[in-house]
């Protein structure tokens, strides 16, 4: 999966990183409606958080916690090792 993390479209690569790892947004949905406003197309957004998934940028807890009001994860280690193997 690391390869399609290689090859994925860099914008999208882009933004999402700065949705999650800048802004912060654990909530799939906020990410996917902002993308939609950004013109991207939700099937690639949504492909995109699926590579994020498999190469651990992020998790979906198995239930919610209603505390963080988050269904995603972030990874900050995992972003920062990716980072600086020229990843992301």
């Amino acid at each position: 999966m690391i390869e399609q993390l290689k090859d994925m479209d860099a914008d999208l690569k882009e933004f999402i990183c700065k949705k999650l790892f800048e802004e912060r947004i654990g909530i799939k949905n906020e990410i996917i409606n902002e993308s939609i406003m950004d013109g991207f197309d939700e099937q690639n957004v949504l492909n995109g958080l699926d590579i994020f998934l498999y190469n651990e940028l992020i998790s979906i807890p198995m239930v919610p916690n209603p505390v963080l009001n988050k269904d995603i994860l972030i990874n900050d280690s995992k972003f920062h090792e990716l980072k600086s193997k020229g990843y992301l």
